[in-house]
């Protein structure tokens, strides 16, 4: 008799716990969301800076300056690493709203 209100018990606490869990998980997921928003938003912004870079790069003045050449290569590199992190966001919370 004691062990069947022990296990109802444990039933409910079991619930209980897995509800938190539930609440929690999603919690995290609209977490992830808003920071690939944010990555989003810097890739555009970083984006649009490495187009006006690349236009003062080739105004004649100063066309083939190694410092504004080697500033939007590394404005170049710093775009995919970022675009690189923004997709495997988007996919690993693509799979996870899937499952």
């Amino acid at each position: 008799m004691i062990s069947t209100w022990i296990l109802i018990l444990l039933l409910f606490v079991s619930i209980a716990i897995n509800v938190l869990l539930a609440w929690y998980c999603k919690k995290l997921l609209n977490y992830l969301s808003l920071v690939n928003d944010d990555t989003e938003e810097l890739l555009l912004f970083l984006s649009e800076y490495e187009v006006h870079l690349k236009d003062v790069y080739n105004r004649e003045l100063f066309y083939g300056e190694p410092v504004l050449e080697s500033l939007l290569k590394h404005t170049k590199d710093t775009a995919d690493k970022i675009e690189f992190f923004v997709d495997a966001s988007v996919s690993s919370t693509t799979e996870t709203v899937d499952e």
